[in-house]
């Protein structure tokens, strides 16, 4: 039964419920098994039904386990940790297995967090996000995603894909990690630009430019600290004296206080993210057309030719595996300018190069 002083000797004791049940001994222990009887447990009833969408009962250890070690009923989220499962939900265990080190890293969340499902539950809502190409009000779209959407493969790849992308990018604009001292380590503002990112990404802006990354994150990075000195100023029920810069920005500041998931608020952090980043005038948007029309390449067979009856291979990359001298059948049209990087899919843009070469410019 457990560890008990002994009233006289004072020294401990070992007592089992059938030692207790003796008189003499449960009046020498001042009547234990009397206030053990009376003892009342706590108990707490949850309700649902702890199944997952295929009907296996994954969580009723975590529900017991959260429920007894803190006596306190189950967030909403957590309760939505133990009901939910499928493919989607599946897909927000492996992303936050991948970047959980990363987002804590960070500072974006902590070990309790990530304990409490909070993790799992904010990468939801970007994958949430991800689909819709926009912002959510609140979790009613990731509610809608997890109960009642049918998922393909192919819209989980694409999520996936782009979440994977969007976060290189967010390591490229905010390199060693600074994005830790800016505001964009609050969900809410880390949220909105992650889909500010995602929509440029659709609208095929470049990603992979180093110049206009590196100016990107200086410009955050001033956004970030005109927000946070003007976060100092404005307090609850005062009216403090703003210049016309600060009154601008004053609208950012506010939809982060309160009910910053509520679409209204998203879309105001939106107005000011993408007027930084989209009208900065450095971030390029990628040509439409991506592969040149086959034309262009005997075009440009013609001029090697006239030039040369044995044209060479330009060997941008100092390739090793390069064929040197170039072949009809193997020559193939390349951007000089990567496509990726902003690079024109123009005439002015292109060169043909080996086989060999094409691929190993392609892989680095």
């Amino acid at each position: 039964m457990g560890e008990y002083k002994n009233p006289q000797t004072n020294k401990k004791d070992f007592l089992t419920y059938s030692e207790l049940s003796s008189k003499k001994v449960n009046k020498l222990y001042e009547n234990l098994l009397e206030k053990f009887w009376r003892y009342e447990i706590p108990v707490i009833e949850y309700e649902e039904d702890p199944t997952d969408f295929f009907g296996r009962n994954v969580a009723t250890k975590e529900i017991f386990v959260r429920i007894n070690s803190t006596g306190t009923p189950l967030k909403r989220n957590e309760i939505r940790h133990a009901e939910k499962s499928g493919p989607f939900f599946k897909l927000g265990e492996e992303l936050e297995k991948k970047y959980q080190k990363l987002f804590e890293g960070w500072k974006i969340t902590s070990k309790n967090e990530v304990q409490r499902y909070l993790l799992h539950e904010f990468i939801l809502e970007l994958c949430t996000a991800l689909h819709n190409k926009n912002y959510s009000d609140r979790r009613k779209k990731l509610e809608d995603l997890l109960e009642n959407h049918k998922w393909k493969k192919r819209e989980l790849s694409v999520v996936k894909n782009k979440f994977n992308q969007i976060i290189a990018w967010i390591k490229e604009i905010f390199p060693n990690d600074t994005i830790k001292v800016t505001r964009f380590k609050n969900k809410s503002d880390f949220y909105s630009l992650f889909v500010v990112l995602s929509k440029l990404v659709n609208n095929n802006y470049v990603t992979k430019d180093k110049k206009a990354n590196k100016i990107a994150g200086k410009f955050l990075l001033t956004f970030s600290k005109q927000i946070q000195n003007l976060d100092l100023k404005i307090r609850p029920f005062s009216d403090p004296k703003l210049n016309k810069f600060e009154e601008k920005l004053r609208e950012y500041v506010l939809s982060t206080r309160q009910a910053t998931d509520r679409l209204k608020e998203r879309e105001t952090r939106d107005r000011y993210l993408t007027s930084t980043l989209k009208d900065g005038f450095f971030l390029n948007q990628k040509d439409t057309k991506r592969h040149f029309a086959p034309i262009v390449r005997d075009l440009l067979w013609t001029d090697l030719i006239s030039k040369s009856k044995k044209p060479k291979c330009p060997n941008p990359r100092k390739n090793r595996n390069c064929k040197k001298v170039l072949t009809y059948n193997d020559a193939q049209i390349d951007h000089i300018n990567p496509w990726s990087k902003g690079g024109r899919t123009k005439i002015e843009n292109a060169q043909l190069l080996c086989s060999s070469c094409n691929i190993s410019k392609g892989v680095k």
